[in-house]
């Protein structure tokens, strides 16, 4: 093992056991507590078929003041495309 030393394999072992933690996690519980979603946004986004890995291409940024918040871009989208549903059973 001439190029590696004990503390590379190491930091590989745990950044392996962390990397698998992440991948094993809820992608929509990570992505409402990372964009402040409520129960009920979660649900319009699962209704509405979005992935919750790719929310933050339509999250703003704050370079960018104008555009709302992704709750409110998700009740938008639910709004037009379902109406004024009230029961999504």
């Amino acid at each position: 093992m001439a190029g590696i030393s004990s503390s590379d394999c190491i930091y590989r072992s745990l950044s392996a056991k962390a990397g698998s933690k992440m991948a094993n996690e809820d992608p929509w519980k990570t992505a409402k507590s990372r964009f402040k979603l409520s129960d009920r946004q979660v649900a319009m986004a699962k209704e509405l078929g979005m992935n919750p890995k790719k929310l933050g291409k339509a999250a703003p940024n704050h370079h960018e003041p104008w555009k709302d918040g992704l709750g409110s871009f998700i009740e938008r989208c639910y709004q037009k495309r379902f109406g004024d549903r009230t029961d999504r059973s």
